[in-house]
């Protein structure tokens, strides 16, 4: 395997949509009789604004030219807590591997660009966040962690980052 990470940006869209499309039926047990153009046009839209403004960042995974993965990340506010005074959060979603890509640990490890982006994260609009390792810069961090069912997610205090 050759990966290659790429930040997504606007002229990544469709791919992006169509992915969105694919973790939905797979994570609703949806067949692909149903229905999804509706879905489809909102999350078209979303990625639109999202992407634009700074409040959704997403990678795309490449093994030289095939795509085989996806995640993002979607900044939100919430009031300030005594942790986290900011109010700042992000939101780790859309996370998608190809299935025969599956349990090849593509995610498992953080790539350059994402280490680049928790190195220097004013140089992106919006909220900061660090995607590797599960920080989530404004107080929280969020490990995925398996519970009997496999499933769930585990929120723990973290600290903000220092100032540049």
């Amino acid at each position: 395997m050759n990966l290659t990470y790429k930040k997504a940006t606007l002229e990544d869209i469709d791919l992006l949509t169509e992915t969105r499309i694919e973790v939905l039926r797979a994570a609703n047990k949806l067949s692909v009789d149903t229905d999804m153009s509706e879905v489809e046009k909102q999350s078209y839209n979303y990625y639109q604004k999202a992407l634009g403004n700074g409040s959704h960042i997403a990678y795309l995974v490449f093994d030289e030219n095939r795509f085989v993965g996806a995640g993002g990340v979607s900044f939100f506010q919430v009031m300030p807590t005594y942790h986290n005074p900011s109010g700042n959060k992000a939101y780790i979603m859309n996370m998608y591997t190809n299935p025969e890509y599956r349990r090849h640990l593509i995610f498992s490890k953080p790539s350059p660009t994402t280490n680049r982006q928790r190195r220097q994260p004013e140089s992106r609009p919006g909220p900061a966040a660090c995607v590797s390792g599960g920080h989530l810069w404004g107080g929280e961090k969020i490990l995925a962690s398996r519970r009997r069912s496999g499933r769930g997610r585990r929120r723990t205090s973290c600290p903000e980052p220092e100032a540049r």
